[in-house]
């Protein structure tokens, strides 16, 4: 069965490039397009490449994080991988984690598709990852990545912000119940039966036997 085609016209945009003509060669069978990138610079895309996202600049984030220091030793900065993940997660069919991100909605911010945007905005806020165990994280996990809505954090605490951990808001803060366990010094099932029997938070919260009659 032959693939549907991929329909693309010239003005289109994709992160930095907009599409210009299409190229009179093609190899093996693949279309590409001539593009401007916002720097000023002519590249030619694959045409699938810019619809799932791999392709989005001339490759200008890559020498500006060259210029910015995020690169050392011949090794890409952690910052600048962080960055590239949470492009693949959110753009590329094929990325085991897309199912979870893209998939289901979630995207990068356009500001964010270029890396001297994202750098800037991420060394300003929440600066560089405190570990390389740390990976970014959204404060709201039905947001995108974008300023204002992320934050380093550990396996253990993304796991917490998942879909399935309920989120509870007592005393102005809205945090998970396991965050909510830690913190009070309560057990979590304990605060868990006591919402699900309909308990009000501030009940649900109160150390102690709690038995409404």
């Amino acid at each position: 069965m032959s693939r549907a085609r991929i329909l693309i016209n010239a003005g289109d945009r994709f992160g930095k490039l907009t599409t210009q003509s299409v190229s009179p060669d093609k190899k093996q069978g693949k279309t590409y397009w001539f593009c401007l990138c916002d720097c000023g610079n002519i590249t030619l895309a694959r045409v699938q490449h810019l619809v799932d996202g791999r392709r989005t600049s001339c490759g200008c984030g890559k020498r500006a994080a060259r210029i910015h220091g995020h690169k050392r030793r011949d090794r890409t900065s952690t910052l600048y991988r962080r960055w590239c993940n949470l492009k693949q997660r959110c753009f590329n069919p094929k990325n085991e984690h897309y199912p979870r991100y893209g998939g289901r909605g979630i995207t990068v911010c356009e500001r964010w598709l270029v890396f001297t945007n994202f750098l800037t905005d991420i060394m300003n806020d929440i600066g560089e990852p405190p570990t390389r165990k740390h990976t970014i994280d959204r404060k709201n996990n039905n947001g995108n990545y974008e300023p204002g809505n992320v934050r380093w954090a550990t396996p253990l605490e993304q796991a917490r912000n998942k879909n399935m951990n309920r989120m509870v808001t007592f005393q102005g803060k809205t945090l998970c119940i396991s965050e909510w366990a830690e913190l009070l010094n309560m057990n979590e099932s304990c605060i868990r039966r006591r919402l699900n029997r309909g308990l009000p938070v501030e009940l649900a919260m109160r150390s102690g036997d709690i038995n409404p009659r």
